[in-house]
């Protein structure tokens, strides 16, 4: 399995990104390449900026670690797994964006990864 890791610092502290960050039934507010979300029992389905869903469980919103963990489980995109978290951490008074996601097939995270930096770029300039 292979991961994909993105850490970056952020220009607000933890407790303001952790707001906004926690917010898991609106990911379009963060990112680009959600345009819209539907929440559903256990999780939600984005729609993606081109019409692709993906229907995403929602594993965990812990506010106690700053984490959201989820995990896709229906895309076109032929994953074999994909499990993913985003957490907010303090460190040296700075609030840092983490974001890890494992994926199967391994070639997948070569797909994914300018991806997910992009998108934590896009999240930087909003939290």
């Amino acid at each position: 399995m292979a991961t994909v890791y993105v850490e970056r610092a952020l220009d607000t502290d933890a407790a303001t990104a952790w707001k906004k960050l926690r917010e898991v039934d609106a990911p379009e507010q963060l990112m680009d390449m959600i345009a819209g979300t539907e929440v559903v029992p256990g999780g939600r389905v984005c729609t993606t900026a081109d019409g692709a869903k993906l229907v995403e469980e929602i594993l965990s919103v812990d506010d106690d670690h700053r984490r959201v963990a989820y995990t896709i489980t229906e895309s076109p995109f032929g994953f074999q797994h994909h499990s993913a978290s985003m957490q907010v951490i303090e460190r040296g008074g700075r609030a840092v964006l983490v974001w890890i996601t494992d994926v199967r097939p391994d070639e997948a995270a070569d797909v994914l990864r300018p991806v997910i930096e992009a998108e934590t770029e896009n999240m930087v300039r909003r939290l």
